[in-house]
């Protein structure tokens, strides 16, 4: 919708940062894991943040691909995409070779975790709550 987004938003809050594309299988698989992580944890007391955010970041060309597949696998968190796939600048940034790709972020913004598939979202995200 034009907003910016940036980690100042998500001060004091465990952050997923999810990099995904809908063109990917494997991403779609992951989907409903995701989901139901951010249903169960978003509002829960962790060590170090108060709460779980996702910020999904797509790597696609075609927004009305990847919007259809946001509103197809239930995502209710901020989605972003540039647009560019693997131009993209947070493809850069982070070095992404492959998708998906996630970094869990404590509520000061270190990298506590990556790319974590399946129940480990879960059990991070179990272990480090109050």
């Amino acid at each position: 919708n034009g907003t910016e987004v940036t980690l100042d938003d998500y001060k004091g809050k465990v952050v997923l940062i999810d990099i995904w594309g809908c063109w990917c299988k494997q991403c779609r698989l992951e989907s409903p894991k995701l989901v139901k992580a951010y249903q169960k944890y978003r509002h829960v007391k962790f060590e170090d943040g108060d709460g779980f955010e996702i910020i999904s970041v797509a790597l696609d060309d075609d927004a009305n691909d990847w919007k259809s597949a946001v509103t197809q696998d239930g995502y209710t968190w901020t989605n972003i995409s540039e647009g560019k796939k693997w131009d993209a600048e947070i493809a850069k940034l982070y070095k992404v070779t492959s998708l998906p790709t996630n970094y869990l972020l404590d509520g000061n913004g270190k990298i506590i975790e990556k790319d974590l598939r399946g129940n480990m979202l879960e059990s991070v995200l179990s272990a480090i709550k109050k």
